[in-house]
C-alpha cells in the first residue's frame, strides 16, 4: 500500500480512467494529468479542479472555427452535429463563439439523418457548412453532398473539427464540387523517442517491468506470448519498424512526454522550494495544504523543449492556461481530392490565428460559389429561435450565387469620368427629390392660405387641416427611400408610411360616414354637435390612426429593424479595414432582406380597409349634388390612391431590386399630389370661385339686401364640404 505524503500527482490514460479518477481524487485534493483528454467537458474547472491536460481541447478549435469564419468573412452558416454529448457541448461553444464574431448561423441540423443534407438542399439556404460530427456522420453527409453536386453542380464549403478527415474515403471528396478546411493539432514528432523504441525487443526490455513489457510487446507487434488475447504467436524476434512507428499517435507521444516531463519539473520545484533548512508552511503531501500548494506547483509549471529533440524542429514553451496545454492548431485545406492532399493555411495558437499563405483573407472564387443567394437567411438567437436578420445594423450576409449578381444591387450610382461618385443619392432619388419639395412647399402654402381664408372655424374643418398634415407626411416620408438603407432608415420607413396613409384615409373615411349620416337633412339643420362636432370627429379620426400606430410599434418590437449588405461576391461587414473590395453601388437592403418589401406591402392592410369603407360610403351619396358633390370626389380620390397602391405593391414585390424603392417613392408622390388636387386644392378653387361671385352679388344689390339674404355661414365652410349656400350645393 503506497503512502499518500509520497504521492505527487497520478498520470490518467483515456476518458473513462479520468471521470473513476475524478470520483476519489478531488477528496483528497490531488492533482492528476491527461495527455489524450480534448472533450469540452473537461473544460469545467469547478468539477475538474484537479485535471491537467496537455492535450489540447476541442474548444479551441471550436473558437478556431469561428475565427476562421470571421477572418474570411464566411457567413451565414449551416451547423451540423452528432448527437452525443461530446458534439452537443462543442455545439453550444460554437454558438456562443460565433455570437462574439458576427457569424450568422442560419440553421442547426443533426447529422444523424440519412437526409439532412438533400433536406438543407432544398431551401433557399447556405451552403457553407459547419460540421461538428464523428467518422460516421461526416461520411454520411459528405457521401449526399457527392450525389448532390452529380445532380445539381452545387459546390458546399465545410470546415470540420475532427481528424477524421484522414481516415475518410478519399472517393467521397471532390475538389471541384468541395471546399473543404479542416482544423488539426500541430504534431511533432520526438526522433530520439523514436531511436530509443526501435531498439526494444524481446531480449532487450529497456528496463521496462516483464508483465508491462509483454503487454505492450504484445500489442505493439499484434502478437501473443501465451496465454494471450492475440492469435498469432510471438517469436520473441520482432523487431520495431519505421512503418510502426509511423501508425503511432505522434500527437499522444509529445503530449505524454510532454506531460510527463510537466510532472517531474514540479516534483523538481516542490523539492527545491520545500527542502531546506526552514521550509515554508504546506510542504507536507499528507495535509490540504500541502496538496493545494503542489497544485499551484504544477499550475505554475514552464519550460521549453529543445528545438533540436523534434521533427520539424521547433521550440515548444510549456505553460498551462486553464490547466489546458496545447502546441497549437493549423488550418488545412483540401488542395487535390486525387491525392487527398491538404495545404496549411494558417495556425492558430494561444488565440492567434495567423495566415500562413497571403490570399487567406481572400475569398477564392471556389469559396464564393459555396453560398446560395439567400438574402431572406435568418439567424438563429439564443433561445434557438429564428430572427430576422443579423443583429444591428453592422450585419452581413454573404450572397456569392454570379447569376444573380444584379439582383442584390438596391440602387445605382453615378460617377465621373475619373471614377469619382457624384452623388450621394441615385439620380432618381435627387430628381424625385426636387418634385417632393415642391409638393411640400405648395401644401404648406395651401395649408397657411385656408388656415387664414377660411372662415369657419366648426364642423369638419378640423378633418380637413389634418388630412393635409396626412399629404405632408406622404411627401415626407419619400425621404426615407431617396437615403441608403440603415437602422434609423429602415425604421423610419416601416413605422410612418403606414401612420401618415391611415391619418389621410381615417379623414376621408369618418368625412364619407359622416356625410352619409346627414344624407338626408337640410342643411340649416344640419347642426355640428357632440359626436359632429369638430373636436369629436377629430377625436376619432387620431383613435383609428393610433390603431396603425400600435401595429407598427409591434411590428418594430417583434421584428427588429436593420440592414443589411448584399454583394454579389463575398460577404461584406461594415467596419472591416481589411475588406479586399469596394462597393460601386448600393448593396443595402433594409431585412429581413427576403421579405421587407412584402412586408411594406402588408402594412397597408388597415389601409386599403379603411380606403374600402371611404369607398363604400361616398358611392352611397354619388348622385347627392349637396356639398357639390363631396361624396363623389372622397370616391375619385380613393380610387386613384388604390391604383397607386396596386401599382407600386407589384413592382416593389415582384421586380428586380433596383426599381422597388423608385417604384414606392414615385407612388408616393403621385399618390400624394392626386389626393391634394382632388380635395384640399379643388376646395380652395371653390372657396375662391364662391368669393368672387359673393362680391359680384354684392356690387349688383344694396348692401342691407345682401346682408339679410346672404348668411355667410351658409356660403362659406369647411373646405370638405358642408354648409355651402343652397346656391352652391
Amino acid at each position: 500500500m503506497l503512502n499518500k505524503s509520497n504521492i505527487f500527482s497520478f498520470f490518467t490514460m483515456h476518458e473513462a480512467n479520468a471521470i473513476a479518477a475524478q470520483r476519489v481524487l478531488p477528496y483528497f485534493k490531488t492533482s492528476y494529468l491527461s495527455p489524450d483528454l480534448t472533450d469540452i467537458r473537461f473544460d469545467d474547472l469547478k468539477m475538474y479542479k484537479y485535471l491537467f491536460r496537455t492535450k489540447g481541447s476541442l474548444f479551441e478549435k471550436v473558437v478556431l472555427i469561428s475565427r476562421v469564419l470571421k477572418t474570411k468573412q464566411i457567413t451565414p452558416v449551416a451547423v451540423m452535429y452528432s448527437d452525443d454529448e461530446s458534439h452537443k457541448a462543442q455545439l453550444e461553444t460554437f454558438k456562443e463563439e460565433s455570437s462574439k464574431d458576427g457569424i450568422c448561423i442560419e440553421e442547426i441540423l443533426k447529422a444523424s439523418d440519412d437526409n439532412v443534407l438533400t433536406s438543407q438542399a432544398k431551401k433557399r439556404a447556405t451552403r457553407a457548412i459547419v460540421l461538428l460530427t464523428n467518422l460516421r456522420d461526416g461520411t454520411s453527409i459528405l457521401n449526399q453532398t457527392k450525389h448532390l453536386s452529380s445532380q445539381n453542380q452545387q459546390t458546399y464549403l465545410f470546415i470540420g473539427v475532427e481528424d477524421w478527415i484522414q481516415n475518410l474515403d478519399k472517393d467521397l471528396i471532390s475538389a471541384d464540387q468541395v471546399t473543404l478546411f479542416i482544423t488539426e493539432r500541430k504534431v511533432r514528432t520526438v526522433p530520439p523517442f523514436e531511436k530509443k523504441i526501435k531498439k526494444m525487443s524481446f531480449q532487450n526490455k529497456l528496463g521496462l517491468p516483464d508483465v508491462w513489457f509483454e503487454e505492450f510487446y504484445q500489442w505493439f507487434h499484434n502478437c501473443s506470448l501465451t496465454p494471450s488475447q492475440y492469435s498469432k504467436p510471438c517469436t520473441r524476434y520482432e523487431t520495431v519498424t519505421d512503418d510502426m512507428i509511423a501508425k503511432l499517435d505522434q500527437t499522444s507521444i509529445l503530449n505524454t512526454i510532454v506531460g510527463t516531463n510537466a510532472l517531474t519539473e514540479s516534483i523538481h520545484n516542490w523539492r527545491k522550494t520545500c527542502n531546506v533548512d526552514k521550509p515554508p508552511a504546506g510542504c507536507q503531501l499528507s495535509t490540504p495544504e500541502g496538496r493545494s500548494r503542489y497544485w499551484s506547483q504544477l499550475n505554475d509549471v514552464e519550460f521549453k523543449t529543445n528545438k533540436s529533440l523534434l521533427k520539424p524542429e521547433a521550440s515548444l514553451d510549456f505553460r498551462f492556461s486553464k490547466q489546458v496545454w496545447s502546441p497549437g492548431y493549423l488550418v488545412q485545406e483540401l488542395q487535390s481530392s486525387k491525392q487527398n492532399t491538404f495545404q496549411t493555411v494558417a495556425t492558430f495558437s494561444n488565440g492567434v490565428l495567423k495566415p500562413s499563405v497571403p490570399n487567406f483573407k481572400t475569398v477564392t472564387e471556389e469559396v464564393l460559389q459555396t453560398i446560395l443567394f439567400c438574402p431572406g437567411c435568418r439567424c438563429l438567437n439564443d433561445q434557438g429561435n429564428a430572427e430576422s436578420n443579423i443583429p444591428g445594423s453592422s450585419s452581413f450576409v454573404g450572397v456569392t450565387n454570379l447569376m444573380l449578381k444584379e439582383l442584390t444591387i438596391r440602387n445605382y450610382f453615378h460617377y465621373d469620368d475619373d471614377d469619382v461618385r457624384l452623388f450621394d443619392w441615385p439620380l432618381w432619388a435627387i430628381i424625385l427629390a426636387v418634385l417632393t419639395s415642391i409638393g411640400i412647399i405648395f401644401t404648406v402654402l395651401l395649408f397657411f392660405y385656408l388656415l387664414i381664408a377660411y372662415p369657419i372655424r366648426g364642423g369638419t374643418t378640423s378633418l380637413g387641416f389634418l388630412f393635409l398634415i396626412g399629404i405632408l407626411g406622404i411627401y415626407g416620408v419619400n425621404f426615407a427611400f431617396f437615403a441608403q438603407a440603415s437602422i434609423t432608415v429602415c425604421a423610419a420607413r416601416r413605422f410612418t408610411m403606414a401612420v401618415v396613409y391611415v391619418l389621410c384615409f381615417a379623414c376621408l373615411c369618418v368625412k364619407s360616414v359622416d356625410n352619409w349620416r346627414y344624407r338626408s337633412n337640410e342643411i340649416d339643420n344640419h347642426d355640428y354637435r357632440r359626436l359632429s362636432s369638430s373636436l369629436a370627429l377629430g377625436i376619432v379620426t387620431l383613435l383609428i390612426v393610433l390603431v396603425q400606430i400600435i401595429l407598427n410599434i409591434e411590428w418594430l418590437l417583434l421584428v427588429k429593424p436593420s440592414s443589411v449588405t448584399l454583394y454579389p461576391t463575398m460577404s461584406v461587414r461594415r467596419g472591416y479595414p481589411d475588406t479586399p473590395i469596394k462597393l460601386r453601388h448600393d448593396y443595402e437592403w433594409c431585412t429581413p432582406a427576403d421579405t421587407y418589401d412584402t412586408g411594406m406591402a402588408l402594412s397597408f392592410i388597415f389601409v386599403i380597409i379603411l380606403d374600402v369603407f371611404a369607398i363604400c360610403f361616398g358611392s352611397l351619396l354619388w348622385d347627392n349634388e349637396k356639398n357639390y358633390y363631396e361624396s363623389r370626389w372622397i370616391v375619385v380620390a380613393c380610387l386613384c390612391s388604390s391604383s397607386c397602391f396596386l401599382v407600386w405593391m407589384v413592382v416593389s414585390t415582384s421586380s428586380d431590386a433596383v426599381f422597388r424603392d423608385p417604384a414606392v417613392a414615385i407612388g408616393n408622390f403621385i399618390n400624394a399630389t392626386a389626393l391634394l388636387a382632388v380635395m384640399p386644392l379643388r376646395k380652395a378653387i371653390l372657396l375662391v370661385k364662391i368669393k368672387k361671385e359673393v362680391e359680384e352679388e354684392e356690387k349688383e344689390k344694396p348692401y342691407s339686401t345682401i346682408y339679410h339674404n346672404i348668411d355667410s355661414n351658409k356660403v362659406f365652410s369647411d373646405y370638405t364640404g358642408n354648409n355651402y349656400s343652397e346656391k352652391f350645393a
